[in-house]
């Protein structure tokens, strides 16, 4: 994740062989769903900067 507002890093949510096509933010902002070329869908918590259980 990057800041938009000068594209710093701000987290870094793993690295994966596939790679990202899309990203969504849960309506309060505490997680991150993130859909992968491998067909994965992961969702992360956004303050834990880990995978959500």
């Amino acid at each position: 994740m990057w800041s938009a507002a000068d594209g710093s890093a701000l987290r870094n949510y793993g690295q994966f062989s596939a790679g990202v096509n899309s990203l969504e933010f849960s309506p309060d902002g505490s997680q991150l769903a993130a859909g992968y070329s491998d067909h994965v869908l992961r969702l992360w918590s956004v303050d834990r900067n880990r995978t959500a259980q």
